[in-house]
């Protein structure tokens, strides 16, 4: 027994603070996800048969990719991130994607305009 105090008051401390946890839990994972997608994904590239296949029908025009349609919620959220500074949401690099990217021997690649406007739909 580490203390002379009595169990009891301990056991129901941590019996509400695991029950608030799990209440919090599905918001937390949530808002983890969203901050994650904010932080960019490596480029997608498709091949010139399937670029084909996607502009037969329009051949005069551009295809710039395949995106979402944007919605209230997705301006919110571009609202919300362009309030503050969005490097603050986004955070840097984590120590286990620099420690795998150096064993690979890849270079940190610097993105090509906001990153983080890829991740508004995750």
């Amino acid at each position: 027994q580490v203390s002379t105090m009595p169990p009891e008051p301990f056991y129901w401390m941590t019996g509400i603070c695991g029950v608030m946890a799990m209440a919090r839990l599905p918001k937390a994972i949530k808002l983890h996800l969203l901050q994650k997608h904010l932080k960019g994904r490596d480029l997608e590239f498709i091949s010139i048969a399937e670029l084909q296949k996607y502009i037969k029908d329009t051949p005069d025009d551009m295809w710039l990719g395949s995106g979402f349609l944007w919605e209230n919620r997705h301006a919110q959220r571009v609202f919300e991130i362009l309030k503050r500074d969005w490097t603050s949401i986004v955070g840097r690099e984590s120590t286990v994607n620099k420690v795998v990217r150096k064993i690979q021997g890849k270079k940190k690649e610097l993105p090509i305009g906001q990153p983080w406007i890829h991740g508004v739909e995750p």
